[in-house]
């Protein structure tokens, strides 16, 4: 009669067993390594952080008509728009908000016309966003000035004309200046601070009307600014201009 064998697991030998064990101890001991330096570690990433923000008028003193302003940020941002500027004692300028980079703006501000009073700009929170349009700036800025707009009769007053009026330019640009009164000799270009820009080609049309070529230097916001004091009416009683005005554009290349 065939005898019958029963199937039976077979033991490990003292050396198997050693080396399971030291197969068993480098895996956890690479564990271990690799959770103390951080590997694989499903950690959020730091939370994003909304730009800071400077807000610039040109110019100095007290604002006696149109002035540009401009908007810098610590970097690009998202959201930003003409919409999110809260304007008091005046308004921005109808097309004028430019867009230079993803972290720079400009626009012109209007102050109200024939009063006197505080120009304030405010962005206020979530006015702007980070560049992944995750974070929106908690913190509110502003800038004022004190603004005059309120004209005596024998003080002269100026107007700019230009053929920009998106705000922008890609070169030279043909720049009016007029008065609102007579002014004779005492304008010329000396009499004008500029920045970012020379004066050719200037023209004086009448004793209340001068022409000109404004050239950009280099790439950003280039002014115009004809500061208080620069000049006289030319008629009896006639006062020299007791606040300055800005014309600004902004050229890209």
């Amino acid at each position: 009669m065939q005898a019958v064998h029963t199937p039976h697991h077979e033991l490990p030998t003292p050396s198997r067993r050693g080396a399971l064990a030291r197969v068993l101890g480098l895996a956890l001991a690479g564990a271990i390594a690799l959770s103390a330096c951080g590997g694989g570690s499903d950690a959020p990433p730091p939370p994003a952080v909304a730009p800071t923000l400077q807000i610039a008028l040109a110019g100095d003193g007290t604002i006696g008509g149109d002035t540009p302003v401009s908007f810098k940020f610590s970097a690009p941002v998202n959201g930003f728009e003409a919409s999110r500027v809260l304007v008091q004692g005046g308004t921005l300028k109808s097309g004028s908000f430019v867009r230079i980079s993803d972290a720079e703006f400009t626009a012109t501000v209007a102050p109200r016309g024939n009063d006197r009073g505080v120009l304030t700009l405010t962005v206020p929170p979530n006015g702007f966003f980070d560049a992944t349009f995750t974070a929106g700036n908690r913190e509110t800025y502003t800038v004022s000035r004190p603004f005059d707009t309120v004209r005596p009769p024998t003080e002269p007053f100026v107007s700019f004309e230009d053929n920009a009026p998106s705000g922008f330019v890609t070169g030279p640009i043909r720049v009016t200046i007029r008065f609102s009164l007579s002014v004779g000799d005492s304008f010329g270009v000396n009499r004008m601070l500029l920045t970012n820009a020379v004066i050719s080609d200037f023209v004086r049309l009448s004793d209340t009307e001068y022409t000109m070529i404004v050239s950009p230097l280099t790439f950003g916001l280039m002014v115009i600014d004809i500061p208080a004091g620069s000049v006289t009416a030319a008629v009896p009683g006639g006062t020299t201009n007791s606040r300055g005005w800005q014309w600004g554009k902004v050229f890209l290349r």
